[in-house]
């Protein structure tokens, strides 16, 4: 009988009164990354790029616990909040004139409805849902919005530097954070490297003498004979251009492409290192299930690489 107490004595602690004091598993505070990174100077994000490959597994990890993917879900909230949104956003005229230029594309976008769910990402934590917004055009423009406090976190980059926070609670800023990272991991464009900025990037794939050329057309060894992949060779696909990375002291170039009129289900990704020559490639199908295949050189580092970049790219990829 003492031991059938305990036991629901246990029981109880572990259910009702752990969660309460903050240990429940959707605790953000209680994640092993939260306080390592909750006190990094996006201001040095930005101009550095992603410092380690350590903080790119602990974006991985916080896609994969806190990230929505079910497209249906995601339609709900948008078409129930969008609204909500437009009304938002039109209040930051009246409240912060100085925005007006700024977020004026967000209003004119969602006012004629050509705003859908591919342009935001969506997150969910305890029992309230987040979306930031990205700029069609550029990321130096993010909307978070808070959907159970109805209100915005707001990112403003300008010069490599965050104008404004609308809000200063510590843990909505690092979820502004985290979402402005996922959604747009590019740096700005170096010097040396300002060819692969242009708009012309298949001109640039099809000079056999450059180097992310030869990367583009070296399919990975693992893909089976009988997929298609010409589609890929006779550059039958979208994509929407180069996309400089910074890892450590170590710069990427990267592109994904999908399959033209086949964009939810053909992608093929590509890192190439332009100063050791180094080539990653991934290709990704999506029938009833998803695969991937990668060359053979790929690392641990590099995966965690390309699953942040999966999420991106993949989160645009109906064209």
């Amino acid at each position: 009988m003492r031991r059938l107490k305990i036991f629901w004595i246990l029981l109880v602690f572990i259910l009702f009164i752990l969660p309460v004091q903050g240990y429940s598993e959707t605790s953000l505070e209680k994640e092993w990354w939260y306080e390592k990174l909750k006190g990094l100077s996006i201001e040095e994000k930005l101009k550095n790029g992603f410092p380690d490959f350590d903080y790119i597994r602990a974006l991985v990890e916080f896609e994969e616990k806190y990230i929505v993917k079910d497209e249906n879900i995601k339609r709900q909230i948008f078409e129930k909040t969008k609204d909500k949104v437009l009304s938002k956003i039109k209040e930051l005229f009246v409240k912060y004139p100085e925005t007006q230029k700024e977020f004026a594309n967000f209003s004119y976008f969602l006012e004629r409805g050509d705003y859908d769910i591919r342009y935001f990402s969506f997150m969910k934590l305890n029992d309230n849902y987040y979306f930031a917004i990205k700029d069609i055009d550029y990321c130096t423009r993010i909307l978070t919005y808070d959907v159970k406090n109805d209100k915005f976190l707001i990112l403003l980059v300008n010069d490599q530097k965050i104008l404004y926070y609308g809000d200063r609670e510590e843990s909505l800023k690092f979820i502004l954070k985290m979402l402005y990272f996922l959604t747009c991991p590019e740096i700005s464009c170096p010097l040396n490297l300002k060819r692969y900025c242009s708009n012309d990037i298949w001109k640039i794939v099809r000079n056999k003498k450059d180097g992310f050329s030869q990367c583009y057309f070296f399919l990975p060894d693992s893909l089976p004979k009988n997929i298609d992949t010409l589609w890929i060779k006779r550059l039958y696909v979208v994509g929407q251009g180069f996309k400089i990375l910074k890892i450590g002291n170590e710069v990427f170039i990267y592109l994904g492409v999908c399959k033209m009129h086949d964009c939810t289900n053909k992608f093929y990704e590509i890192l190439y290192n332009p100063f050791t020559d180094t080539c990653y490639g991934k290709v990704i199908l999506k029938s009833k299930k998803k695969e991937s295949y990668c060359t053979n050189n790929i690392d641990e580092n590099i995966k965690y690489l390309f699953e942040i970049l999966d999420f991106e790219f993949l989160f645009l990829g109906d064209f």
